[in-house]
């Protein structure tokens, strides 16, 4: 199965994952149609954040991988919308 990782520099219930760049935003679009499975990586700060150009609604990732700094509300929001949640914490992933 092929994967694509990407990053966000914000990512909303509302308005999905955005990004600051229209340009980075199209590339990850752009790597999202063409695979099997998208994987967003983002830190905890980009939670509740809603950025200039939208990326995808959050119904198009399958995973996020993220610090111990997200929140249980956005965990388990996530997971209502079928987003499985990877917490990475000291060089390690937990789920």
């Amino acid at each position: 199965m092929n994967k694509a990782f990407i990053s966000a520099g914000g990512i909303s219930l509302v308005d999905g994952i955005t990004e600051y760049n229209l340009e980075e935003a199209q590339w990850s679009r752009k790597m999202m149609l063409r695979t099997e499975e998208s994987i967003l990586v983002a830190d905890h700060s980009k939670f509740g954040v809603t950025t200039f150009a939208q990326i995808a609604p959050l119904e198009q990732i399958s995973m996020i991988v993220t610090d111990p700094g997200c929140s249980q509300e956005w965990i388990d929001a996530l997971n209502k919308l079928d987003v499985e949640v990877l917490i990475s914490s000291n060089n390690e992933v937990v789920g």
